[in-house]
């Protein structure tokens, strides 16, 4: 998977060191490139299992044979999860930079309700040495899945990017990583990314931000700014029966893009306060600081890592 994402696929990588068996033009090449960056890294089952199936029998599928397809794995069926699945693989979920980079890559086309491969995936198909790094590919993202549960949208400890936390919650489309910055809600569900370790010159906000891992079970933590108690954000965790709070914490930047999933959270209310506090420029703002109470504890081994 490391190899795959580096080169931009497994096939690149092997043009790169003349160890390629075939030949797979571009096109062909771009369908790996989104699978692997998307699907290899196995966080969510459903795709593999449909894509499999198609690849497998070339077919028109209906929402419902679908759904059926997944209750025989044993996964989740609802319709918010298959339309999800069925966004992510037509690209529909994918904006800005990263529908660009995909434009091209489509591996299914939906019409009313009806599923089927695109003609030029099916082309695709047709070559051999293309099918056979296809299904190496899928074999790899179906190991990778066991890591992950079936039963819930996310697992705890597990890693994700940005993306990947709104795809597994369902979300119509992807935020671009800088619009969502450190958190973003929506449908009841309030997602948090927490970079600990920000070094000195931080690139990704206006003031010091002291979020900090107190113990295994609280978490401290700072809104964007300007933020005050008013602020729509702030009033939606003062009302948390609404929403379930998504907390996902890395050490520093080093790490790349993905976060630890550390579970649900819920703001201790009474820890909710607004602040005054000095901007790179020197000028004072108002931000809000307030501490997270996990559901479950952190992962004694995970949380001196971290801290």
């Amino acid at each position: 998977m490391l190899i795959a994402n580096k080169f931009g696929s497994y096939y690149s990588f092997l043009t790169k060191v003349k160890d390629n068996e075939g030949t797979l033009s571009e096109e062909e090449n771009k369908f790996l490139m989104f699978l692997s960056r998307e699907v290899l890294p196995g966080i969510r089952s459903h795709e593999i299992v449909l894509l499999s199936k198609l690849v497998k029998e070339p077919a028109e599928l209906s929402v419902e044979d679908i759904q059926q397809l997944f209750t025989a794995c044993q996964l989740p069926d609802d319709e918010s999860t298959v339309y999800s699945v069925l966004r992510t693989l037509s690209l529909e979920f994918y904006t800005g930079g990263q529908k660009k980079t995909y434009q091209g890559a489509e591996l299914i086309h939906v019409d009313n309700s009806t599923v089927r491969l695109t003609e030029p995936f099916e082309q695709a198909l047709q070559n051999d040495y293309f099918r056979k790094m296809l299904e190496d590919l899928l074999a790899a993202s179906y190991y990778k899945s066991e890591s992950f549960a079936n039963d819930q949208p996310l697992t705890r400890y597990a890693k994700y990017r940005r993306r990947d936390v709104l795809r597994m919650l369902n979300w119509q489309e992807q935020m671009v990583d800088q619009n969502i910055g450190g958190y973003t809600y929506k449908d009841g569900k309030f997602v948090i990314f927490i970079t600990l370790q920000k070094g000195e010159d931080f690139k990704g906000a206006q003031m010091a931000y002291e979020d900090e891992l107190i113990d295994e079970s609280t978490m401290r933590w700072f809104t964007k700014s300007p933020r005050t108690l008013n602020s729509p954000e702030v009033k939606a965790l003062q009302d948390i029966h609404m929403w379930t709070v998504h907390l996902f914490v890395k050490k520093s930047d080093d790490e790349g893009k993905e976060f630890y999933y550390l579970g649900e959270a819920a703001p201790i209310q009474d820890t909710i306060k607004q602040l005054s506090k000095p901007t790179q420029e020197g000028k004072e703002q108002n931000v809000v600081e307030m501490d997270l109470q996990l559901k479950d504890a952190v992962d004694g081994k995970l949380f001196k890592y971290l801290t």
